[in-house]
């Protein structure tokens, strides 16, 4: 019979679920080092241009605050160190952390969206 045998099967599938998670971990760690440098070290220009592209969300909020985007950079700054911690370490609870961490902010975008904000 032709093929792996089962034993090299079940590694070449954690490899990839590896290269899949560490993948993952990586485009998430990007993502919030481009978004903590950008609020953290040029807070007005993330207020007025974020995300890009001819779109303003954040200027459509309120009034500048530039503590409070400063501190939504520092934040992301944070998240970008544990998240780079979770792809070298590939440890099983501080990759779940992460993720976890990930789907409420996600999950919270998604549900809040449609939401009247308080006056």
């Amino acid at each position: 019979m032709g093929g792996r045998q089962p034993r090299e099967r079940g590694r070449s599938v954690r490899s990839m679920a590896t290269r899949v998670i560490r993948a993952a971990l990586a485009a998430l760690a990007l993502t919030s080092l481009v978004l903590g440098v950008w609020a953290s070290f040029a807070p007005r220009s993330f207020y007025d241009d974020f995300p890009g592209g001819g779109h303003t969300w954040v200027a459509d909020d309120g009034p500048y605050n530039e503590h409070l985007v400063r501190d939504f950079g520092a934040l992301n700054l944070a998240i970008t160190v544990v998240t780079v911690f979770a792809l070298v370490a590939l440890g099983r609870v501080l990759v779940t952390a992460v993720a976890s961490g990930r789907s409420v902010v996600a999950l919270r975008s998604k549900v809040g969206a449609g939401l009247p904000s308080p006056e």
